[in-house]
């Protein structure tokens, strides 16, 4: 029997090891203010544009993502800004409960350590989530309900902003770091009836 099996409009996760070095905005952390959140030992910064005081940074950001969007995504005519970004705080035995993000198309996560515990957890597959079905022992791309991403130093982690995600129990002595951001695009989108132009502030 011949089957082709056609993965029809996944939700790409893009994942990086960058080699730049992030120590002089890792060693700043420990003196942000952190605000703690619904989840159990889960802060994070009280400020929500953090790369604005680390412009080299950002830079180094913002170029890692035009290369995934334009190389992967195929958005080469699309502009995109950073809108918001923080630090997330987790402490031993602390998570994040699940959730998206709004008002962005896309977002990243950048691990400046290797993790023990502490993984980045996609869920919410809509083939499993309707009905309870009883699956073989195998999980693959087609039947699992979650993926975790161990998180390694410099790593970069790229994915739609509607993807539902959550931060896994840091099972280690140390805080968990982590830089997030959101994207958005700006400037002309399409020309035909419905073009728009925006703007971010």
């Amino acid at each position: 029997m011949d089957l082709e099996v056609l993965p029809l409009f996944s939700s790409p996760v893009g994942i990086l090891i960058l080699e730049e070095d992030f120590s002089s905005m890792a060693n700043s952390i420990p003196r942000l203010n952190f605000i703690e959140s619904g989840s159990y030992n889960f802060s994070y910064s009280d400020r929500r544009k953090i790369l604005d005081d680390f412009p080299e940074v950002k830079e180094i950001m913002m170029s890692y993502f035009n290369l995934y969007k334009d190389e992967v995504l195929n958005l080469g005519p699309t502009d995109f800004a950073i809108t918001t970004s923080w630090i997330t705080q987790t402490g031993k035995g602390g998570y994040s409960h699940e959730h998206r993000h709004s008002n962005s198309l896309y977002s990243c996560v950048f691990y400046f350590d290797d993790g023990d515990g502490g993984q980045l957890e996609f869920s919410g597959n809509p083939s499993t989530s309707i009905f309870e079905l009883n699956y073989g022992s195998n999980d693959n791309i087609y039947n699992t309900d979650s993926i975790e991403v161990k998180p390694r130093k410099n790593m970069l982690v790229i994915f739609p902003s509607n993807l539902e995600h959550r931060v896994l129990e840091n099972t280690s002595d140390m805080y968990r770091y982590s830089l997030a951001f959101n994207l958005f695009p700006v400037g002309s989108l399409s020309d035909f009836d419905s073009g728009i132009s925006l703007s971010v502030s």
